[in-house]
């Protein structure tokens, strides 16, 4: 058996988490359910965030992030690419 590479590892670990994220998208039967499950999402990535780094970093990651997607550098009709 032939060992994974860390970013091989890393985008493999992606593929199984975006597909569960997926699973439950697909269970939204409407907006509601959609907006209710994006809402869940940001507070979930937040409280990530804040476990793992201050809450300046915190600010400043979720900062950058909503201006790239302002500034449509990260496009949101697609899954990320692995």
């Amino acid at each position: 058996m032939v060992a994974l590479s860390v970013e091989e590892r890393r985008a493999k670990r992606l593929k199984q988490l975006y597909h569960n994220v997926e699973a439950q998208i697909m269970m939204c039967d409407d907006k509601d359910d959609l907006m209710l499950l994006g809402s869940l999402f940001m507070n979930s990535a937040k409280n990530i965030f804040l476990t793992q780094y201050s809450t300046e970093h915190t600010r400043f990651f979720l900062h950058q992030y909503i201006e790239n997607i302002l500034e449509d550098k990260i496009k949101l009709d697609k899954p990320p690419a692995v």
